[in-house]
């Protein structure tokens, strides 16, 4: 039996600000995180993860007791890159290779999967202290490992590769039902259903009268307590987490909503990561939500500009070869009420922003006020803040957690000097 790491590379940078506070294996796309479909496909096997060291202590209260920073260099192990979106496919290539010697799996110049043993796995135990680039790892491993280049695969670069990748996550995830199309909750009467076939209804859901669940596009999965409310129409590719609630009048499409999410108005092409709030009226399409972010009524996100070219995104202007692409919106963020986002714009993590000026480009971490007059975040403001919207949700936030809030907000800091 082999060891499984899942690691981290310094492809998180590009993430940002949705990996600030969180390894990339831990964003969702379709109905689940990417590391949950790790521990799917490989769970005959010791699974560990390696990230930055500062992110650990938080981490390890999401993953259910797995080794974190923690390499066994006794045994061969594979390591796989976290950013990848395993599948069938993916898993049953990697684990067919021969594990008599090292082997090396790319794709485009990235490192997909690499399988070690004996010294080289004390060299790699150093290497992934330092968050290594993929030319760093291939340059070092190349040599001693047999190398095969992936025709095909699924690597996470940027934060709207999670949008683009959402359908085709989305139908994985329902294949792995044994059965579909069960309808488990309680519909009201006047509940309309397309393609009910392609739907899966967890036990504990509520529909209220005249909602409109429409398959026909792609699965709809819908996990156990969710509530959705009369007037509302959801149409697949979709997901909604546990715990949700779907507010009257809600158009949802082409999403992947967390658990314990409030979801309002129109929702379209987004990413919604758990206990976040969008529960009014106001747009927000093909965006990125991180966690513990509350959207306040009226909060509009662009996603198309006027002149219909691609969107460029953030200060540094990257070409995202997208038609349509709205926010990227880390952990912790605010917005007050009647907030304009414009398409291609990054909100840093624990950021809060008001007044009824758009908001653009890249606004850094802990940024408090309105467009283009931010300033710093007070932390005790902000980690009061943080502990009250978790005592909502009956969650008690721990020290460890202000001591890295601590650190990132320092950081913030010397930044901006």
């Amino acid at each position: 039996m082999i060891n499984f790491c899942i690691f981290e590379d310094d492809g998180f940078h590009q993430l940002e600000p949705l990996t600030t506070i969180k390894p990339a294996y831990c964003l969702q796309t379709g109905a689940a995180r990417l590391i949950d479909r790790f521990i799917h496909y490989f769970n005959h096997g010791t699974i560990s993860l390696h990230c930055r060291d500062y992110l650990k202590y938080e981490l390890a209260k999401q993953v259910n007791g797995l080794a974190i920073n923690q390499i066994n260099t006794g045994s061969p192990c594979l390591f796989i890159n976290g950013r990848l979106l395993i599948n069938q496919d993916i898993s049953e290539l990697i684990l067919s290779e021969d594990t008599s010697q090292n082997f090396l799996f790319t794709y485009q110049g990235q490192v997909v999967a690499l399988f070690l043993r004996a010294e080289q796995l004390l060299k790699i135990k150093d290497i992934l202290n330092t968050v290594p680039t993929s030319d760093v790892l291939i340059r070092h491993f190349r040599t001693y490992c047999k190398t095969k280049e992936l025709e095909h695969c699924v690597l996470i670069n940027h934060p709207w590769d999670l949008i683009s990748a959402h359908a085709m996550a989305l139908d994985s995830d329902y294949q792995k039902y044994p059965r579909k199309g069960l309808i488990k909750g309680h519909l009201a009467s006047f509940t309309a259903l397309y393609n009910d076939a392609n739907m899966m209804i967890e036990s504990g859901v509520t529909c209220e009268d005249f909602v409109v669940l429409d398959a026909s596009k792609g699965p709809i999965i819908i996990e156990s307590d969710v509530c959705i409310k009369a007037h509302s129409r959801l149409e697949g590719p979709l997901f909604i987490g546990e715990g949700s609630t779907i507010q009257t009048g809600t158009a949802l499409s082409n999403a992947s909503i967390g658990k314990h999410c409030k979801v309002g108005g129109e929702v379209h092409s987004t990413i919604m990561h758990p206990y976040s709030n969008k529960g009014h009226a106001g747009f927000c399409g093909h965006s990125v939500i991180g966690e513990w972010v509350n959207m306040g009524a009226g909060t509009t996100i662009s996603n198309l500009k006027n002149t219909y070219s691609t969107i460029r995104i953030g200060t540094d202007k990257i070409d995202t070869g997208q038609q349509f692409c709205g926010a990227m919106i880390g952990d912790h963020v605010k917005l007050g009420i009647g907030t304009l986002i414009n398409c291609g714009s990054r909100v840093g993590f624990g950021s809060s922003l008001v007044g009824t000026t758009v908001h653009r480009g890249d606004i850094p971490s802990f940024s408090w006020g309105e467009a283009a007059a931010y300033e710093t975040q007070h932390l005790d403001k902000f980690l009061k803040t943080a502990e009250r919207m978790a005592a909502r949700r009956h969650i008690e936030l721990t020290d460890r957690f202000s001591e890295l809030i601590q650190l990132l907000h320092a950081t913030s800091r010397s930044k901006s000097r």
